[in-house]
């Protein structure tokens, strides 16, 4: 059988309907392939301009801000020791009246116990003569026996020497002495004295009141220093140097601190001591701070408004110095966790360690190394990893040695 061949305009129009079926299917991928990377493009996430602070390890002393009130260190009520009226308190010494320590304040009348006092010397003078007539006696009977040349026991010896007699008139003196000097005691507490320097903050009598044992006078204050209690949560505690005892010598020996009042004039304080005893409420521990000098009575101190007992003060204790990274608390977020900016210039969540809060910023102890960028431009909807551009200033790398410090690059 004989087979025939296709002609050849045929075979061409064939191979032709190839080529253009190829071309046509190369073309579309091509352009659907270009499309593809353009979609893709368009859907890539730009970078991100961003702002940031460089985190810096220092010394930092916390501040803890509280409010405190003012107490008196010393109060005492001053009350009669004696029976009496009252003779004399000089003018000066009313309500809000200062006096130094020993200074005469109260004059109750003493004439009684000016008489008592004499009456006492004459018991006395009395029984002194009396002992004599017996010590008389004694030597008159010593001599007689001896030439009587009896012999008598001991007991019998001593009666017949006045021995007990003697002894008696002896007791009677002592008796006498120590009647005087009760006496005196009770004149000297008819001229009452300050205790130390104070500010009387009340009165109870005037001249003429009968005043009897334990009545009361007048109400005293020193002026020397007060107290502030201030309240503190216990966790503060630790940053607070609280000393062992009061200041020596006028050093403060605890935490130092700076005290506001509604004039807006600073006072020094200085911590003294913790009240062991917590809040029943809210279980907050209260510190005593002391403030020198607090009615402004001394030179240096005339043109600063006093601080008065009761009134209510801001106060903040310098605490114990820590080394951490400070930062605005706005850049922690949640308290827990803060955005860097890391060596690949790519978004990046790190958490740390907050060891204290104050009112605006917050003090790092851990998870932040000095060096390290970190963001301070809110970014909402971030997701960790995107990139970023620092547009606060030229972005640094930042490299970590191998005790952990950091320095830029």
């Amino acid at each position: 059988m004989k087979l025939s061949l296709l002609p050849t305009s045929a075979t061409i129009n064939v191979f032709l309907s190839i080529l253009v079926i190829g071309g046509s299917a190369y073309a579309y991928n091509h352009f659907q392939q270009k499309e593809t990377k353009q979609r893709k493009g368009m859907n890539r996430a730009p970078v991100r301009l961003v702002e940031t602070t460089t985190a810096s390890v220092n010394t930092t002393k916390p501040i803890i801000s509280a409010n405190g009130i003012v107490k008196a260190k010393s109060l005492v009520s001053i009350r009669s020791e004696i029976k009496g009226t009252i003779a004399h308190i000089p003018g000066k010494f009313d309500v809000g009246g200062r006096v130094k320590k020993g200074e005469e304040i109260v004059f109750i009348e003493n004439e009684v116990y000016k008489l008592s006092l004499e009456d006492a010397y004459a018991q006395l003078d009395k029984l002194q003569a009396r002992h004599q007539i017996e010590l008389g006696k004694q030597k008159v009977a010593e001599m007689e026996y001896k030439i009587s040349g009896a012999n008598l026991d001991s007991s019998s010896l001593a009666l017949l020497m006045r021995e007990p007699y003697v002894k008696q008139a002896e007791a009677e003196i002592r008796q006498a002495k120590n009647d005087i000097e009760k006496v005196k005691i009770n004149l000297d507490k008819t001229t009452i004295e300050a205790p130390f320097d104070a500010t009387i903050i009340k009165r109870s009598v005037d001249v003429g009141s009968v005043v009897k044992d334990n009545t009361s006078i007048m109400d005293l204050i020193a002026t020397d220093s007060f107290w502030i209690e201030v309240p503190v949560p216990t966790r503060d505690l630790r940053w607070i140097n609280i000393p062992n005892k009061m200041s020596v010598n006028g050093k403060c020996t605890g935490s130092e601190a700076k005290v506001m009042t509604t004039h807006g004039v600073p006072r020094n304080a200085c911590v003294v001591s913790l009240n062991p005893v917590l809040d029943n409420k809210i279980k907050t521990a209260t510190v005593l701070l002391e403030i020198n000098d607090p009615l402004s009575l001394k030179p240096e101190n005339k043109s600063v408004p006093p601080i008065l007992v009761n009134d209510f003060v801001s106060v903040k204790i310098q605490g114990i110095a820590t080394k951490s990274v400070k930062l605005d608390r706005n850049y922690v977020h949640g308290g827990e966790y803060v955005w860097i900016m890391n060596n690949e210039n790519l978004l990046e969540r790190r958490n740390v360690r907050v060891s204290y809060k104050e009112r605006n910023d917050v003090l790092i102890e851990s998870g932040l190394f000095g060096g390290e960028r970190v963001i301070t431009t809110p970014l909402v909807g971030a997701v960790e990893g995107i990139a970023l551009k620092d547009r606060s200033k030229k972005s640094k790398k930042v490299v970590r040695n191998k005790s952990g410090e950091s320095h830029a690059s």
